[in-house]
């Protein structure tokens, strides 16, 4: 309430959602145009970049850190990730849990799966793979590889290439 006795013209809670913020700005601008002002002015992909899907923001983070070559030496840990989005820790858990039903910890598994089976088709071996992708050893790579998929890596990749040598008989 301070800052509006000191003529701020509005205050934002911080749990408004994006579309209210955009509108109580809009509604504060005094032309009618403020969406185009924006564009002109190059605002509105900086400025609310914000509410692109929260997931898409945080795996566009994964896949930057593991694409990177020296992915050991950088700092990888939720901290980091949730300054990068703007977000404090606590809101990043939060709104994940909100929007996914799922934890940080278990989207950069899903992540990193996701990579492991691209990697598998590539020809790379578990061990690379474990390597490449952090797991703390190949054996449990394999296990979360196999509790998430229901096969085991080299079944993946046996049974993957047997599908698409049938799949070129039957051409």
């Amino acid at each position: 309430m301070k800052g509006l006795e000191c003529l701020a013209d509005t205050f934002i809670d911080k749990n408004l959602d994006d579309n209210e913020i955009f509108l109580r700005i809009r509604n504060l601008h005094p032309c009618n145009d403020f969406s185009d002002s924006l564009d002109d002015m190059g605002i509105c992909d900086t400025a609310f970049k914000h509410t692109q899907n929260l997931k898409t923001r945080l795996y566009s983070l994964f896949s930057q850190h593991y694409s990177t070559s020296d992915t050991k030496k950088t700092n990888f840990n939720m901290h980091n990730i949730s300054s990068e989005l703007a977000l404090s820790v606590r809101s990043l858990q939060r709104k994940l849990r909100e929007e996914t039903g799922l934890s940080f910890t278990q989207h950069h598994l899903l992540f990193r799966l996701e990579k492991a089976e691209q990697l598998l088709l590539q020809g790379y071996s578990s061990t690379e793979i474990a390597d490449i992708l952090h797991f703390s050893s190949s054996a449990y790579f394999a296990y979360c590889f196999k509790k998430h998929y229901k096969m085991t890596p080299s079944q993946f990749k046996h049974g993957f290439f047997l599908d698409s040598q049938l799949n070129i008989l039957d051409l």
